[in-house]
């Protein structure tokens, strides 16, 4: 499984969330490549982390839950079993509107080394790709997620806002 790994392509699919801060004239700013390089080693070391599917999501949910952190953001840890931790976080509006949901999962499933190319924990950069188990499915776009909540929290800042936006990265998929 690959993923984009050039900072200039995870700019170009989270380029909206620079609206809140200027007007996009065509060139990639020295914030905006920051900020892509950033969420690239986010999604490596969301990959590198250690999981023994199905369980110990409780780490990934940890390491979101740092980052979020480091932007004065709260979140909630909920588990259904012991090591099995999802995510939930909320910037909160008026509540005239439903609520956007920012959904990923943080569970894996158990990888066939011999199939792949590369060792599935590696989160290894190759051919600007990343490599790794959950970079498609979905610990690339749960970083994403991640940094659009971010972002949405610093423009959003003072504003009033009519719909709320919660980000929740879950665990268990398929256990109802």
């Amino acid at each position: 499984a690959v993923a984009p790994a050039s900072p200039i392509l995870l700019f170009q699919r989270c380029s909206f969330c620079e609206v809140g801060w200027r007007r996009h004239t065509g060139g990639v700013s020295a914030h905006a490549k920051a900020e892509a390089l950033r969420l690239r080693g986010w999604v490596v070391s969301h990959l590198q982390l250690r999981q023994r599917p199905p369980g110990n999501e409780t780490a990934g949910a940890q390491f979101l839950a740092s980052q979020l952190e480091q932007d004065g953001l709260s979140s909630t840890l909920t588990a259904f079993a012991p090591g099995r931790d999802s995510l939930i976080a909320k910037l909160p509006g008026t509540g005239k509107e439903g609520a956007l949901c920012l959904l990923s999962h943080i569970d894996v499933v158990p990888a066939e080394e011999e199939a792949w190319t590369h060792p599935s924990n590696s989160g290894l950069i190759r051919e600007n790709a990343i490599w790794g188990r959950g970079a498609l499915d979905m610990k690339g776009t749960g970083a994403l997620h991640l940094q659009v909540f971010r972002m949405l929290h610093r423009i959003r800042q003072g504003l009033r806002r009519s719909r709320g936006v919660r980000a929740q990265s879950a665990c268990g998929l398929g256990k109802g």
